[in-house]
């Protein structure tokens, strides 16, 4: 149910995904989540409107490179955030994003290579840490990837923990480990009760333990946290689906068409409406 690394970023709202955080925030890339730092990128940049000067500017770059990356536009994010390393090399929040963007387009060599410049450049940069275990984790190499979300634990005073609790819990349901992946995710609400996305791993944690119930209160739970994360009400949908409440699955299929019709989970859910309307 899960989409994959490559889909869309949706905003830079709460919506979609994303738990923003003071200058930061934290990409949904599939069920895991990144972190990319966003000082000094409000606004909309366009390659059109920009000058000769800001297209020479490494800091312009950088934006505008963080940007294109979370429009899910990751081969003008390489360019943009690489023109900008060529001129300002030390700069560790570019070598970050950058590996993001390589880990979006699944080049995993090129990823682990930026993430490590940029803790060349900033030994302390623990958002760091938390992306390469989504790397290693995404290649299934989970020993590595738990021991760099362990890393980001080890920082006291590190800002958003939920992050990597969050990333353990997924690590250790694709281990099939149920009762770490609840642990996890408690230690994740615990450090921000309004992070949505822990209800989806936890409704799976049930689902896969047969106790639809569970899941389903679980799932309710994370819609009202987050009334249009798309795969909370998908999943919800499903589960209601499975116990025969068929006209509240049928909403909540239509809220997904309307919220992301091109994701999985929005062409999965028209494919329910329409076997819906054939059995009615």
């Amino acid at each position: 149910m899960m989409e994959s690394s490559k889909s869309r970023v949706q905003g830079l709202g709460v919506g979609g995904g994303l738990v923003r955080g003071r200058g930061t925030m934290l990409l949904g890339l599939g069920s895991l989540l990144c972190v990319v730092a966003l000082d000094g990128c409000g606004g909309k940049q366009t390659v059109e409107n920009a000058t000769q000067v800001q297209l020479n500017d490494p800091d312009y770059n950088y934006r505008f490179g963080v940007q294109c990356l979370n429009q899910g536009n990751i081969p003008a994010a390489i360019m943009s955030l690489q023109k900008s390393l060529a001129a300002k090399t030390d700069n560790a929040e570019a070598w970050n994003a950058l590996g993001l963007a390589h880990f979006m387009g699944k080049q995993y060599k090129d990823a682990l290579a930026a993430f490590s410049s940029a803790l060349q450049y900033n030994p302390a940069f623990t958002d760091v840490h938390n992306n390469i275990g989504m790397v290693y984790s995404d290649m299934g190499l989970y020993d590595k990837a738990k021991a760099e979300y362990n890393k980001v634990l080890e920082d006291l005073v590190y800002p958003k923990p939920e992050a990597a609790y969050f990333n353990l819990a997924v690590v250790a349901l694709a281990e099939g480990n149920l009762d770490a992946t609840l642990n996890y995710c408690r230690l994740a609400l615990n450090m921000n009760p309004r992070f949505s996305r822990v209800y989806i791993l936890i409704g799976q944690v049930h689902e896969k333990k047969n106790d639809l119930r569970e899941a389903i209160a679980n799932y309710r739970v994370g819609v009202q946290v987050d009334p249009d994360q798309v795969e909370l009400n998908f999943n919800l949908g499903m589960a209601l689906f499975k116990t025969k409440q068929y006209e509240e699955a049928r909403d909540l299929f239509e809220k997904v068409v309307r919220l992301a019709p091109a994701t999985s989970q929005g062409k999965q859910a028209l494919e329910y409406l329409q076997m819906y309307k054939s059995a009615s």
